[in-house]
């Protein structure tokens, strides 16, 4: 017993001595602009629809942890941000048979404010000079509440997702400025994830609620250009 207490003992003092504490955050800011416009026609009437969407999206995650030698490290990472959409749409219906022209306008915001925690593991996989390669695997869950306003009428809470995020590993790149400071880019678009979403939602035609998991792997071509997909961060040493 006393000899198994002592192999912990020194185990643990072996790894303090090797651990390095670091703190970091991530950033990650989008801003997307769409101009849909489509036409609908029956028999005896013509439809046109003009939108205009616009979103604004902002997520700061900072981050804790140890480092357990030069290839491993594990921390917490906590998450807030909101995003925030405004949707302007114009219908401009035309009757064949009576000639009559009738335009209506609609106007949506929506809001969602975001937050989170994960817990994660950190192994470096290469590194050349300066140059460095992580795969980070984290796990945890976040939560997503929704409002939504429509024209005039007063903001609704509109429901929200619940997320528990079982497994996602993704890559980062990094670039160590000195020993103690370094900067990092998660490759949002490269990764594998499995996650186990929990939806309710209280709006007008759609209501109730729904579970989805979520799989996937590999590599999501429509997102390499999308600046929500590259996180930058910083990590500092001490």
């Amino acid at each position: 017993m006393n000899k198994t207490l002592i192999i912990i003992a020194i185990t643990f003092i072996a790894i303090n001595i090797n651990a390095q504490k670091f703190i970091g955050g991530e950033i990650d800011f989008n801003i997307r602009n769409e101009k849909p416009k489509f036409e609908q026609e029956h028999n005896f009437m013509s439809k046109e629809y003009t939108s205009k969407r616009t979103s604004i999206g902002l997520m700061i995650a900072p981050k804790i942890g140890y480092e357990l030698n030069p290839k491993l490290a594990l921390g917490l990472s906590m998450n807030i941000g909101a995003t925030f959409l405004s949707d302007s749409t114009m219908e401009i219906s035309y009757d064949f048979d009576s000639g009559k022209i009738d335009t209506t306008s609609k106007n949506n915001k929506e809001y969602y404010i975001n937050w989170g925690f994960n817990p994660f593991v950190r192994h470096t996989v290469y590194s050349y000079e300066r140059f460095f390669v992580i795969l980070e695997w984290k796990t945890g869950v976040s939560c997503s509440h929704y409002f939504l306003k429509e024209n005039d009428n007063k903001t609704e809470n509109g429901g929200h997702n619940f997320t528990i995020n079982v497994m996602n590993v993704t890559p980062v790149l990094g670039f160590k400025f000195t020993d103690r400071l370094q900067m990092e880019a998660g490759l949002q678009f490269l990764n594998i994830y499995y996650n186990i979403g929990i939806f309710k939602r209280d709006i007008p035609g759609f209501k109730g609620d729904n579970t989805v998991h979520d799989f996937n792997i590999g590599f999501n071509s429509s997102n390499v250009l999308s600046v929500s997909s590259l996180k930058l961060g910083v990590v500092y040493k001490f």
